[in-house]
């Protein structure tokens, strides 16, 4: 259900996203990290769960608010409530909008649920270019 699938982090958006460097990230990568809270999909899929199933959940991303691409995710079979996202910086800006959906697979058929609220824009900034022409004098 849309309503119990909720991406969370602290941008103060909801959704949420956070931008990440260093840290879940390594030494000099860059990244998002996303967290989100699923309070009803655990329970219809469970160790008791008959046949046995499985949860997961796919992340979409797009560069603008609802153009998420859901033919091509950025990441699937995400199977707890956190995944880090890899960002390579170029030298332009990098704006984006992330949304999840939950997959739940149970006796041979897979169920999808509609998307979550949009996590975004999350930005991060363009690599700065050298400074040109530096000069020295001696004093």
């Amino acid at each position: 259900m849309l309503s119990t699938l909720l991406l969370l982090a602290s941008l103060g958006m909801h959704p949420m996203a956070m931008p990440q460097s260093g840290g879940p990230c390594g030494a000099s990568a860059h990244c998002i990290v996303f967290t989100w809270t699923d309070t009803a999909n655990p329970a219809k899929c469970n160790a008791s769960s008959t046949p046995s199933c499985t949860l997961t959940y796919s992340l979409f991303a797009g560069t603008t608010s609802g153009g998420e691409n859901y033919t091509t995710p950025v990441a699937t079979g995400i199977s707890s409530l956190t995944y880090t996202l890899p960002v390579t910086l170029t030298t332009n800006p990098q704006t984006g909008y992330y949304t999840l959906e939950a997959v739940i697979t149970q006796g041979g058929i897979t169920v999808t649920s509609a998307p979550s609220g949009e996590a975004g824009p999350i930005t991060f900034p363009g690599v700065p270019n050298a400074p040109a022409s530096p000069s020295a004098v001696p004093h």
